[in-house]
């Protein structure tokens, strides 16, 4: 008996959550009560399936990679309703409903996995080998681009910038420098985000200022004071340093501090110290400017520029 193989291939619309999924209707068989057709005996088709994984946020196709093998005589239709939700990781299962010629109907279940799918970084062509980014001109555009855990045809990231005057951002991760001054760009997916940060300037001395009033910043190759005039508590929120060409960067957050948001503290009590973590091999020298952008208690976001003098 000649044995024959049969791929799936049918028009499958998709809706969100659960689906119903089906081939398009044929001619109805008619149903033998032996399981013979022509007098030649009719074997019990067999479902193969290639693929058991997909990806969260691709599309799903119940039939895709899937077939079955039958003998030559039979005719052999099948149905499949999926339960797979691909907009959440787990486990999953695709019903599949198989009639043939022969008298053959039954029901097969196979799982399928939806694996997590999550940011692990931005491509920025402005980050170098030694943890730097380089400074960006007004009218620079940046190509961002988002790398993930798996490779995946997932398309949902959305954009975001923190200063969009400064550095604003498309929906497809182009980013346009616009005038002088410090961003974080932001890419999320699946209710996680990553973050990669710019600074625009024309010149090797900033030309933006603070957002309020600042008596004295100093340096001291071990920590960076600021004296502001006003006595709410202050969270550091990022920390650019800058020789006008490249510039290091933190986003300050600490693991170790028991702040819910994980920051440190900058109040009169602690005299306004903190000791920032640039990282990389980024050297600080004298006379570079510093940006510090802090949130304070009442969640009010400041601007604090200075240079940094290295006290004897």
């Amino acid at each position: 008996m000649k044995i024959g193989r049969l791929l799936i291939v049918a028009a499958v619309s998709l809706t969100t959550g659960m689906a119903i999924m089906s081939q398009p209707a044929l001619n109805k068989p008619s149903y033998a009560a032996e399981r013979r057709i022509h007098g030649v005996k009719v074997m019990k088709p067999k479902l193969k399936f290639k693929y058991s994984t997909i990806n969260q946020g691709e599309k799903f196709d119940p039939y895709k990679g899937g077939y079955y093998y039958y003998d030559k005589p039979d005719k052999v239709y099948m149905t499949a309703k999926s339960y797979v939700d691909t907009s959440q990781p787990g486990k999953y299962f695709v019903i599949y409903h198989v009639k043939d010629r022969a008298g053959y109907n039954f029901k097969v279940k196979h799982v399928v996995t939806v694996r997590a799918v999550y940011l692990t970084g931005i491509y920025n062509p402005n980050h170098n080998a030694d943890d730097s980014y380089d400074v960006s001109n007004v009218g620079d555009d940046l190509k961002l681009v988002p790398r993930y855990n798996v490779k995946t045809t997932n398309s949902d990231v959305t954009w975001e910038s923190s200063n969009p005057a400064v550095m604003s951002v498309s929906e497809n991760g182009e980013a346009t420098a616009n005038s002088d001054g410090v961003a974080v760009i932001t890419a999320k997916l699946n209710g996680k985000s990553i973050q990669t940060p710019v600074l625009v300037t024309e010149s090797s001395h900033l030309t933006f200022g603070n957002s309020d009033d600042l008596l004295s910043i100093a340096f001291d190759d071990s920590y960076i004071a600021y004296k502001m005039k006003t006595d709410l508590h202050q969270y550091p929120y990022g920390v650019w340093i800058t020789n006008g060409e490249v510039f290091g960067y933190s986003d300050e957050i600490d693991d170790e501090s028991t702040n819910p948001d994980h920051r440190d503290e900058i109040s009169p009590e602690n005299g306004g110290i903190f000791t920032p973590d640039v990282g990389g091999n980024f050297k600080i020298g004298d006379g570079d400017s510093i940006v510090l952008i802090t949130k304070d208690e009442l969640g009010q976001q400041h601007q604090y520029v200075g240079s940094y003098k290295f006290m004897e």
